[in-house]
């Protein structure tokens, strides 16, 4: 990546990143960076600013989407209530200097020092970390193994099943069957769990998303579209 320069615009302040490897400018909208503009080798600075004034109401309508879902994300402390599939977050102070977590019984618990606020982002990122990581854990112990359950109960074949933390997708299937499944599956009720699986072993036998892949879907799971729209109430990469 090349120099970042940043410039003052109406809605905020715009971070010009030159790249490259990159074939095509581009605008992205980070919850945390802002507007990040990368620009391909040969661009010039007056064009991508041009560009951006060009795109100044799709940046604003953009802002204001993000700026709902930062205020939706989750700051954790003592009082919360959070759950994965087998374990319950439970934050509490200890008297010692460094942050900790295990999870065992069930329960997940972070620790942070009695003098600190767990309002303070570093805290918050610790805590983030540890549920990742936990539900990593129960990810990699259950997904692939509820796949090939449901896979044999409707006589499907599987080539494997990966389990990944994927900012983007719940789910995919590859052209020679294999499944991919997000980790943060676990985060969601067990009858959305089995949607997103169900929806990927569709796809084994109908790889689009056409009229027959939702015919086919129906087959498997009754009122799959219900699902589908439930599943669209809950937010992949913010939480």
């Amino acid at each position: 990546m090349g120099f970042v320069r940043k410039v003052e615009f109406g809605f905020g302040e715009v971070s010009l990143e030159r790249n490259p490897r990159s074939r095509n400018l581009k605008i992205k909208i980070h919850p945390e960076k802002g507007v990040l503009v990368t620009m391909p080798a040969l661009c010039t600075e007056a064009y991508a600013l041009t560009f951006v004034k060009n795109k100044e109401a799709w940046i604003r309508k953009c802002l204001a989407k993000t700026s709902q879902v930062i205020n939706r994300i989750t700051v954790f402390n003592e009082f919360t209530e959070f759950s994965t599939k087998f374990h319950k977050l439970n934050v509490q102070k200890h008297n010692r200097p460094a942050l900790k977590y295990e999870a065992r019984q069930g329960r997940l618990t972070v620790f942070y020092p009695d003098f600190a606020d767990t309002s303070d982002p570093k805290i918050q990122h610790f805590i983030r970390h540890a549920i990742v990581q936990t539900i990593r854990f129960e990810a990699l112990n259950y997904l692939p193994k509820r796949t090939k359950e449901l896979a044999a109960i409707f006589n499907l074949e599987v080539s494997g099943v990966k389990v990944r933390n994927n900012k983007t997708r719940w789910g995919s299937c590859s052209g020679k069957n294999s499944i991919n499944l997000n980790i943060h599956l676990m985060r969601l009720p067990d009858r959305l769990i089995d949607y997103v699986i169900l929806h990927e072993l569709a796809h084994t036998r109908v790889k689009s998303h056409g009229k027959p892949f939702w015919q086919f879907l129906e087959t498997l799971l009754p009122y799959a579209r219900l699902f589908d729209k439930e599943l669209n109430s809950y937010h992949l990469g913010y939480w």
